[in-house]
């Protein structure tokens, strides 16, 4: 699974380690931002590379804060709208910020990231066993069955030169 990960700038090293986690179950994630300091010149290209990571991504995670805590520039909010504008799947760690985030299913919104890394972390090994069972069921089914099996039954005739005129 691929994942976006979307916070205020200031939780950049935060993230960081929750992407180590993901990285440590097999996992993708794709926001490049988290390993940039923070410049205005780069304002523009950073911008233009966080879009691409949230598109390449399956699934974005917004970290959200407490509404009227902190001043903030608010990337995240646009992040999650870019999100739910291209039919990605999006969890919030933190509270709703706005009334947008109401559209999601509290399924998909977290008080912690320990609550919603524990829910990845059971889906992702759901998802491997399920592939691991598909594979072994794909190849089974490719393996040549014996030629006295039930869907090639034996010929009931056996005359030398192959079956009658």
């Amino acid at each position: 699974m691929r994942y976006h990960l979307a916070a205020r700038y200031a939780r950049r090293v935060e993230l960081c380690g929750y992407r180590e986690q993901l990285l440590s179950i097999g996992d993708t994630v794709t926001s490049r931002w988290l390993d940039f300091r923070k410049m205005p010149s780069w304002s523009c290209g950073i911008a233009r590379q966080d879009c691409e990571d949230l598109m390449a991504a399956d699934t974005v995670i917004i970290f959200t804060e407490i509404p009227n805590t902190i001043l903030a520039t608010g990337g995240r909010h646009v992040e999650f709208g870019l999100a739910l504008a291209q039919g990605k799947r999006v969890i919030i760690v933190g509270p709703r910020e706005n009334v947008f985030h109401y559209l999601l299913l509290d399924s998909q919104i977290f008080a912690t990231w320990n609550k919603a890394f524990a829910t990845i972390r059971r889906q992702h090994t759901l998802c491997q066993e399920t592939l691991k069972r598909q594979t072994k069921a794909v190849a089974k089914e490719e393996t040549p069955l014996p030629r006295s099996s039930p869907r090639y039954p034996a010929p009931a005739f056996a005359i030398p030169g192959g079956p009658p005129r």
